[in-house]
């Protein structure tokens, strides 16, 4: 197998698919237990104790029994791998068995996690433009659940985990969009966001805010009327005052909705200037707005 240009391409979000490329995937590692304990020590990566791992798949047999089954499933694993030409993935030894050389393979989770890691501390609307691309290649590889057939608790925990992490960055690119302009690609990571956690609040907010941007006041509303829905559906409760606040501005009479300024195609630090510009002018106008309130509930 010499030639090869390309890395292994390793994904375990939506399935499993271990291969040079999406179409031609390995054979060998069929069977549950092997998927399960190959997609484990990946995720894991440090350095495994043999005998931990022989009770954590294994555990209602024998140490020694665990510990045998535990050698096959690893001897078809290194089979199935060498068969293909894949270079070494793991050092195993009497004890432990332990990642190597983790740049030889293309892996969708430390995809996913690598973007996370850069962008934690950014705000969306703060993210320049390559950022969010990596951010957005990250988000496509997301084809579903961790290993959605597996229902180990390890499994379940990290399934949780990077299913958080694809809504942080879903979340990211939203109010990158917002920020920018993007109004038809920021309504479709929202609705990605929905179908994942259909109550999120801020989502819906956000949601609303692209609508009114892009002009479609009365797609706004009715958002609004799906948030209120959902939420007495799911959690039993009322949207908050920040919803509520916003479905009002939205619909008053003869106020357009606000739109955000596209930030200009300069520096990151013009785009930032522009928006924290744009937050400015929706405060002062959410000022004006309670003044002229509170001055009719005086005149009452």
């Amino acid at each position: 197998m010499t030639g090869r240009i390309h890395k292994p391409y390793i994904a375990f979000l939506g399935g499993f698919h271990v291969g040079y490329d999406a179409w031609r995937p390995v054979s060998g590692l069929e069977g549950a237990r092997v998927r399960e304990l190959f997609a484990y020590l990946l995720l894991a990566q440090g350095q495994q104790q043999r005998e931990q791992l022989a009770t954590l798949f294994w555990p209602d047999l024998s140490l020694s029994a665990a510990r045998k089954y535990l050698r096959q499933t690893l001897w078809r694993i290194q089979t199935a791998l060498d068969e293909h030409g894949f270079p070494p993935l793991f050092a195993v030894d009497d004890d432990s068995v332990q990642v190597v050389a983790p740049d030889s393979f293309e892996l969708d989770v430390r995809t996913l996690e690598a973007a996370y890691l850069e962008t934690r501390d950014l705000p969306g609307s703060a993210l320049h433009e390559q950022a969010y691309c990596r951010v957005l290649r990250a988000t496509k590889l997301y084809r579903g659940d961790l290993l959605p057939h597996c229902y180990q608790d390890w499994c379940i925990f990290e399934r949780e985990r990077l299913q958080s992490i694809y809504l942080i960055l879903l979340d990211k690119l939203m109010a990158y969009c917002e920020a920018h302009g993007l109004y038809e690609e920021g309504l479709i990571y929202g609705q990605q966001i929905l179908r994942c956690d259909c109550a999120h609040e801020r989502t819906h907010r956000r949601l609303m805010r692209l609508y009114a941007s892009s002009g479609d006041r009365t797609a706004a509303l009715r958002q609004y009327e799906q948030c209120c829905a959902t939420l007495e559906r799911e959690l039993n409760v009322a949207p908050s005052a920040e919803t509520i606040q916003l479905y009002e501005a939205i619909s008053a009479p003869g106020v357009p909705p606000s739109r955000p300024a596209p930030a200009a195609s300069g520096s990151h630090e013009e785009g930032v200037d522009a928006y924290l510009r744009q937050i400015a002018r929706q405060l002062a106008d959410c000022q004006q707005t309670i003044q002229a309130y509170l001055s009719r509930q005086q005149g009452s």
